[in-house]
């Protein structure tokens, strides 16, 4: 038996991320796998006054007493935003230098993925356990090499490389997606995604272990609906319910019929939580709440060439 916690789209949230690490004092798997999306996507400055600090989160206005400003901190990291402490002239300059502020919000990116790294190292390195990241569309490439510089026994990027787990179980990664209506990093066209898949599996004879690890799920499955957008960018309701469409991609759905790995491992569409077969392959979402602070993982028990079971959680 080999057993697989895996979560994805933690977006930075720190309370997510420690509670994944904390799994594994109540689950016995032999590996953590955190599919994409690992970056957050706000940054919030902390203006220092007198005795104070103030910032705007959620288009509300906050000030914090010197006292509750590592408290603070922590809330904010917990909902995956990169809290900066900043004087009001470095606020001033924020203001007028958008480059300045691309800048701090790289290096906040960094930072977080660097705290995470030595963290896994020291939960987990005494159990001789991996925890696999990868990103994901809305993660930024200059992550990529800062991922591998980071890397220790506990803490392993997964794009472009095939990864054994168990001594029995090839897994093959890659957080790119089709094109989304944000422009996101990673997105691709359906076409650069096909020739990205077939790359990967080149040379790969045998599917009967393999896990596909992608993080956009495969089209027109229970894995892959969300709101449909009007012409501004919002959601549309009809009758008060939410209009769902499919926002998979083709390309993967493809390479599952085609392939037909053991495994398939998704996220990408945070409210289609899910499981789908398409021919042998077993395709998982378990969504994302990250924030809220909720951990929504699967569990994954493989018996050999057969997904023995699966289970949603919460956390």
């Amino acid at each position: 038996m080999y057993r697989i916690t895996f979560v994805s789209d933690l977006h930075a949230s720190r309370k997510c991320y420690l509670k994944l690490l904390n799994s594994v004092n109540y689950y016995k798997s032999d590996v953590l796998v955190v599919g994409a999306d690992i970056t957050g996507k706000f940054l919030v400055p902390l203006v220092k006054g007198q005795d104070a600090y103030t910032y705007t989160y959620r288009g509300t206005k906050n000030i914090v007493p010197e006292g509750k400003l590592q408290g603070t901190l922590d809330a904010l990291k917990g909902d995956g935003v990169y809290p900066v402490v900043v004087s009001e002239e470095e606020f001033s300059r924020l203001s007028a230098y958008p480059a300045e502020v691309d800048r701090l919000f790289l290096e906040s990116m960094k930072g977080t993925l660097a705290e995470w790294a030595e963290l896994a190292k020291q939960r987990l390195s005494d159990r001789k356990m991996q925890l696999i990241i990868n990103f994901g569309n809305d993660d930024r490439m200059e992550l990529d090499s800062f991922a591998r510089s980071i890397e220790n026994d506990s803490f392993i990027f997964s794009e472009d490389r095939r990864l054994t787990l168990g001594g029995e179980y090839t897994m093959i990664s890659t957080g790119y997606a089709n094109t989304t209506p944000w422009n996101a990093p990673r997105d691709v066209s359906e076409e650069d995604l096909e020739k990205r898949i077939d790359e990967k599996v080149s040379g790969i004879s045998d599917f009967e272990k393999v896990i596909f690890n992608f993080h956009c799920p495969p089209y027109d499955t229970p894995l892959d609906k969300a709101p449909r957008l009007g012409p501004d960018g919002k959601p549309v309701a009809t009758g008060g319910h939410m209009q769902m469409v499919s926002v998979g991609s083709t390309a993967v759905k493809e390479a599952i019929r085609r392939y037909q790995p053991l495994l398939g491992l998704h996220g990408h569409i945070h409210e289609s939580r899910g499981y789908t077969k398409i021919g042998r392959t077993v395709s998982l979402n378990p969504g994302s709440e990250y924030h809220n602070g909720v951990l929504k993982l699967c569990i994954i028990t493989l018996d050999g060439a057969r997904v023995k079971d699966h289970i949603f959680l919460d956390g």
